[in-house]
């Protein structure tokens, strides 16, 4: 697996920056070795050489759902067009969504070496007001012998737990990242959000092959 295929693996899906939490020290203790369980289940999915794509793609569903901030993220990666849509759209997206996520990212990675998993330091996260609300949790992931890649994970409390609203890959947020991706999709369609729908219906069709 490559240095670039370790950073997305690692930062596996994708999520949110306003999720906000009461800012207990309960589930702050309990941030950083979250995160190296999380990475280190999603890593042993990716590169289980006994399964196929499509139960790898189950296995990281699943893994997601429990984890992420998932209809918080969904509904961020929708953009400006979030307020656009009702609610019956919503909940199909979120479902269409969460399965893209698992088959897109069980479709890219494959190998027989588990990287390894560092968490390196646990600080405050603030968001732009200066208002704390999580934390960041900063892991080195890296194959051994090799090189670390700094990934970061962004963390909140949600229901006395932590969970992951997005993850910073080479300084980029993989949640924004989505948010553009999803966005242009909408605007160079009139600005209907249906259409990423089907998109995104006909890509996990295509992954499913």
């Amino acid at each position: 697996m490559s240095k670039a295929k370790l950073t997305t693996a690692a930062a596996a899906i994708i999520l949110l920056v306003n999720l906000a939490g009461a800012a207990g020290a309960a589930w702050e203790d309990e941030a950083g070795p979250f995160v190296e369980d999380i990475g280190n289940r999603a890593v042993a999915v990716f590169v289980d050489g006994s399964t196929s794509q499509n139960q790898k793609a189950e296995r990281f569903s699943v893994l997601f759902r429990e984890n992420f901030a998932i209809r918080a993220l969904a509904a961020f990666t929708l953009g400006r067009y979030y307020k656009k849509s009702d609610t019956a759209f919503l909940d199909e997206y979120v479902e269409v969504f969460d399965e893209y996520v698992g088959r897109s990212y069980a479709a890219r990675f494959s190998g027989d070496q588990s990287p390894i998993f560092e968490v390196v330091e646990v600080v405050p996260d603030h968001n732009p007001d200066g208002k704390r609300v999580g934390v960041r949790v900063t892991t080195h992931v890296f194959l051994p012998g090799g090189d670390p890649t700094p990934v970061e994970w962004r963390v909140r409390e949600y229901q006395g737990r932590p969970i992951i609203v997005d993850v910073i890959a080479g300084g980029i947020s993989l949640a924004i990242t989505q948010q553009r991706e999803f966005t242009a999709v909408i605007s160079n369609h009139g600005g209907d959000p249906n259409a990423l729908l089907e998109l995104l219906r006909k890509k996990n069709i295509e992954l499913t092959e």
